[in-house]
């Protein structure tokens, strides 16, 4: 590569011996110093040029530049004098599991993450998506100084490449966990990913300034390895979930939705919905992402798959409420179990935000919910009748079913909204 000598890209050129920077500016002045520069060094100006694309060039990507400027913008909007501040102090890097562009991932890295890291000019600070491979660079090219981490996002070399960074105190990083992640049952990590993660995250979980965690449960599993845990409970986001106020006909439906890591759960509960579909004529069961097409059903069970373009959690929020309009409550069925005791209730929240009454298990994640949510009936697992006589009664009054579903609806998004967040990731990370 050849620059011409001007501060900034010429400084870069030098700093890596990526290219030769020209002193003159004539034309032929210019073209004898090409001809004489390509002689020399090329070698090593190649090497420089690999040098630039490891660390430079995969770290100062257009997302981070976009930060950079964002950043210049916020620092004005909220009158800090410039001179006394470094934007990239500013910047907090986000690695979440998503794809490679940093646009699409699961529900839990919006709930947890994202939906709390939207840019805005009146925060304090902003937020940049980043992949584990990018962090590493970010680390050496040494412009990182705040992390937010959410689950097994970082490749090993990634942990390690943080941890030291850490030790040295150059970074500070917030390790965000939804699940015990430490003891996921052999029955949902069929692939052994967490089993074969699980020092590496002991070692994140460690080191790092503070730990969110969405429920006590799984704070005080987490106690033997930090005192650095603080819980941040699930919220809804009202700018995914609030929409039209549901007016639609209701029929004698009742909702499940989930994912294939549900299927226990299914099955559990299945029996207890036969006995509703003995009762109610014309019933069905909608079961929601959580059934593949090689499992049989019940004729009255109506297995809906989640398009592929909607499984996005955005496009899966304005999709799943086209789903349940018709529907009379959802249920939220929870094996008990170790596992699952440490989850949080934000299946309720969600069916909530849909405008439905809710039958879940009474177990402790969801008993949390018992003085906020109206129309939220428990259910003991191991009682048919607890399960039978709930969704019967919200199918036979249908009116009833509205009246809970809009008082649910309400309740979440006055008390449990992102909104009604007490601290912000940027304040914990400041204050740890």
């Amino acid at each position: 590569m050849f620059v011409l000598d001007y501060p900034t890209v010429g400084d870069r050129v030098k700093e890596y011996n990526a290219g030769w920077v020209l002193k003159n500016k004539e034309t032929e002045l210019l073209y004898e110093e090409i001809k004489v520069s390509l002689n020399t060094d090329l070698n090593n100006k190649l090497s420089g040029v690999k040098d630039w694309q490891e660390k430079e060039g995969k770290f100062r990507d257009i997302r981070w530049m976009a930060a950079q400027y964002h950043a210049l913008y916020q620092s004005l909007f909220n009158k800090i004098d410039l001179g006394q501040t470094v934007l990239t102090d500013r910047i907090v890097g986000v690695v979440c599991p998503s794809d490679r562009k940093q646009v699409r991932g699961n529900g839990s890295t919006y709930v947890r993450v994202w939906e709390r890291t939207v840019n805005d000019l009146s925060n304090d600070v902003t937020y940049c998506r980043m992949s584990s491979d990018q962090l590493i660079a970010g680390l050496e090219v040494g412009d990182i100084k705040k992390l937010i981490i959410q689950r097994n996002a970082l490749t090993p070399a990634g942990v390690d490449a943080l941890i030291n960074s850490s030790k040295r105190g150059d970074v500070k990083y917030l390790l965000d966990l939804d699940d015990d992640l430490l003891n996921v049952p052999d029955s949902i990590d069929t692939k052994s990913i967490y089993k074969n993660y699980k020092s590496h995250l002991e070692k994140l979980i460690m080191n790092a300034n503070i730990v969110t965690v969405s429920t006590n449960e799984l704070k005080d599993s987490l106690s033997k390895y930090t005192d650095k845990v603080y819980t941040l409970e699930n919220k809804i986001s009202e700018r995914l979930w609030r929409g039209e106020e549901n007016v639609h006909t209701k029929n004698n439906v009742v909702v499940y939705v989930g994912t294939r890591t549900h299927k226990e759960d299914y099955n559990f509960i299945l029996p207890y919905i036969e006995e509703v579909a003995k009762l109610i004529p014309d019933f069905t069961f909608r079961v929601i992402g959580v059934l593949d097409s090689k499992i049989t059903i019940p004729s009255w069970v109506q297995r809906v798959d989640v398009p592929v373009d909607k499984v996005d959690y955005p496009d899966f929020v304005d999709w799943v409420k086209t789903q349940v309009q018709d529907a009379v409550a959802g249920v939220a069925p929870l094996i008990e179990n170790e596992f699952n005791n440490h989850k949080s209730y934000l299946k309720v929240l969600e069916y909530s935000s849909l405008g439905l009454p809710v039958v879940a298990s009474d177990t402790i994640p969801y008993r949390k919910l018992k003085a906020n949510i109206k129309g939220l009936v428990y259910a003991n697992n191991a009682i048919k009748s607890d399960w039978v006589n709930a969704l019967v009664s919200y199918i036979e009054d249908k009116p009833y079913s509205i009246e809970c579903g809009e008082v649910n609806k309400q309740t979440v998004f006055e008390y449990f909204s992102l909104a009604s967040e007490i601290k912000s990731f940027a304040e914990l990370l400041n204050t740890n």
